[in-house]
C-alpha cells in the first residue's frame, strides 16, 4: 500500500519546521508501523526553503509560485501519476493526532472514496490562545459535507475520477467549493465521509498573521479556550510544544 502525504508551504518556516518535527518523529513512523509505504511531497514557493527539508528521507520537494489551488492540483496529479493508493493533504500549519489519523484512515478504507476530520483546535500564535472550532455551519453545505480539506484522505478510486484541476486554476479562495463540485459528480451513495471525534483527537492548527484565513474568519469557534496544560493536548510531544511556545514571548494564557 502506497500512501502520500502532500503539504503546500509558503514562508512561515518556523511553523513548517514544527510540523516537520512532528510528522517525521511521530506521524510518519506511526503510519509506517502499519506496514504502509509513506512518502512526503512538499510544494513550496521558494527554492531557498528547500534547505529545511534536505535532511528528511522519503521527501520530494518542488517549488512554484504561491497560488494555492495550483499547489493542491499538483499534489493530486502527483499522487495520480505515481499511482498512490491514498493521498492525505495537510495544511503546512496543521498537526494531526495519530488517533485522528486512525479514524480518518479507517473511514476512507471503509467507504472507498474520501474521509476527513470535521473539527480542529486553532492556536493564535500572536496571543497564544487556543480556540475550539466546531466545524462548518449549516450555511456551508458543500464544505460541511466533505469536512476539512486538511487531513482529508483521498482513495485512488477518487483521485482517478478527479480532473487535472480539481481545485480550480489560479485561485487563492473558494478551492473547497470548487473540488466539492467534482466530488459531487462521483456517485458515492449515502456513505459517511466525515470523522466526528472527541476533543482529544482534533486537528491542531497554528494560525498566524500570514495565514490566508485567520481565526477571525471563522464564525463557529467556541468561547471556551484552553491552554497546553489541558489533557486535550497530551498527544503533542514536549519538544513540539516548546517550539510552539517560542513563536512568541507571551507564553500560553490559561483562560476557561
Amino acid at each position: 500500500m502506497k500512501f502520500l502525504i502532500g503539504i503546500p508551504t509558503y514562508k512561515r518556516m518556523k511553523i513548517v519546521e514544527i510540523q516537520m518535527l512532528y510528522n517525521s518523529n511521530i506521524l510518519i513512523p506511526y503510519i509506517k508501523a502499519k506496514g504502509v509505504q509513506v512518502d512526503l511531497l512538499v510544494v513550496g514557493s521558494d527554492d531557498e526553503d528547500k534547505q529545511l527539508f534536505e535532511d528528511y528521507h522519503n521527501l520530494v520537494y518542488v517549488h512554484m509560485p504561491n497560488i494555492l489551488s495550483n499547489k493542491f492540483n499538483y499534489l493530486v496529479n502527483y499522487a495520480k501519476d505515481q499511482e498512490y493508493d491514498y493521498l492525505m493533504t495537510l495544511g503546512s500549519d496543521d498537526l494531526m493526532p495519530t488517533s485522528l489519523f486512525d479514524d480518518v484512515f479507517e473511514l476512507v478504507k471503509e467507504n472507498g472514496y474520501i474521509a476527513s476530520p470535521s473539527q480542529m483546535w486553532m492556536c493564535d500564535t500572536n496571543t497564544s490562545i487556543i480556540y475550539k472550532w466546531r466545524g462548518y455551519g449549516n450555511g456551508s453545505t458543500p464544505l460541511k459535507k466533505y469536512g476539512l480539506g486538511s487531513g482529508r484522505i483521498y482513495s485512488k478510486k477518487t483521485l482517478d475520477n478527479l480532473s487535472r484541476t480539481p481545485f480550480g486554476e489560479n485561485m487563492m479562495n473558494s478551492m473547497e467549493t470548487t473540488i466539492a463540485k467534482e466530488l459531487d459528480v462521483i456517485d458515492m451513495g449515502s456513505i459517511e465521509l466525515n470523522v466526528f471525534v472527541d476533543a482529544e483527537s482534533y486537528l491542531f492548527c497554528l494560525k498566524s498573521d500570514e495565514n490566508i484565513w485567520k481565526i477571525s474568519s471563522y464564525t463557529n469557534t467556541s468561547s471556551i479556550v484552553f491552554d497546553f496544560t489541558k489533557k486535550y493536548f497530551d498527544w503533542i510531544p514536549n519538544d513540539v510544544k516548546e517550539k510552539i511556545l517560542k513563536l512568541n514571548n507571551m507564553g500560553f494564557k490559561n483562560v476557561d
